[in-house]
C-alpha cells in the first residue's frame, strides 16, 4: 500500500523501526525528525510498553487528508494506523507536539481508548507533563 502521490519515510533506528513506520505527505524537517524520534524513544523505553503489538504506521498529513493506493495484486489491506496533522509540528511548542504524538502511541501500544488512562500514561512517559486536578487537561511544566 502506498500514499497516493508518493510519500516520505522517516529512517528510524532498528530498535524503533520494529514498532513504528513513520510516513509523511511532506518532507521531514529536522524539527519533525527530532520530535518524532524523541516521542518514539520515550514511549518504547517505558517499562510497560507492549513489544508484542504489530508495527504502528504513523501517517503525517500536511493538509489533513491522506490518499492510499493499493497494489494491483491486493484486494484489500488491514493495518494499524495513527494520523497526525502536520500542524502538530508547526503550531505547537516541542512539548505540545510530543504530547500529541505520545498520546496516539499510547492509544495503540497500550490498547486503550480511555482518555483518562491514556493521559495518565502520557504523563508517566513524558517528563514535564502532568494533569490538572480534574485529570482532564495536560499541564506543561517549564523546561
Amino acid at each position: 500500500m502506498l500514499l497516493t502521490g508518493g510519500g516520505y519515510l522517516l529512517d528510524l533506528d532498528k530498535e524503533f523501526s520494529r514498532y513504528f513506520n513513520i510516513i509523511s505527505t511532506t518532507p521531514f524537517t529536522k524539527t519533525m525528525e527530532s520530535r518524532i524520534t524523541q516521542a518514539v524513544k520515550l514511549t518504547v523505553r517505558h517499562p510497560e510498553f507492549n513489544k508484542k503489538r504489530p508495527v504502528l504506521v504513523v501517517m503525517i498529513s500536511e493538509n489533513g487528508s491522506i490518499g492510499l493506493t493499493f497494489p494491483d495484486d491486493a484486494q484489500g489491506h488491514q493495518g494499524n494506523f495513527a494520523f497526525i496533522r502536520y500542524t502538530a509540528f508547526t503550531e505547537y511548542y516541542e512539548i505540545g507536539t510530543l504530547t500529541i504524538l505520545t498520546e496516539e502511541f499510547v492509544h495503540y501500544f497500550w490498547d486503550t481508548h480511555d482518555e483518562e488512562c491514556t493521559k495518565i500514561l502520557v504523563c508517566e512517559i513524558l517528563p514535564n507533563v502532568r494533569l490538572n486536578s480534574s485529570k482532564t487537561q495536560y499541564v506543561f511544566d517549564k523546561l
